[in-house]
């Protein structure tokens, strides 16, 4: 299961990473403030959306080694060829 970890110094309350998920379930959501918040952190695939698609970095994701494998053959990987 990932550990989501949000900075809230950092984060610039976008809504970019709630707006970015996946998940079948909601794991993200943007409260009344505006700042993001994880509501079901066990409902995360491990996409790692969020994170990349961050403009302040503000998220940091720790995930299980076979997330990492998969993020070479994934989603994320193209994603990040789009970026770069």
């Amino acid at each position: 299961m990932a550990r989501i970890r949000i900075d809230p110094g950092r984060c610039r309350r976008c809504g970019a990473c709630a707006s970015t998920c996946i998940a079948p379930r909601r794991v993200l959501e943007i409260g009344e403030d505006g700042e993001p918040r994880v509501v079901d952190e066990s409902a995360c695939i491990e996409c790692l959306r969020c994170a990349l698609i961050c403009p302040s970095e503000a998220i940091d994701i720790e995930v299980s080694q076979l997330s990492m494998t998969a993020l070479y053959d994934g989603d994320a990987a193209r994603f990040l060829e789009r970026l770069f």
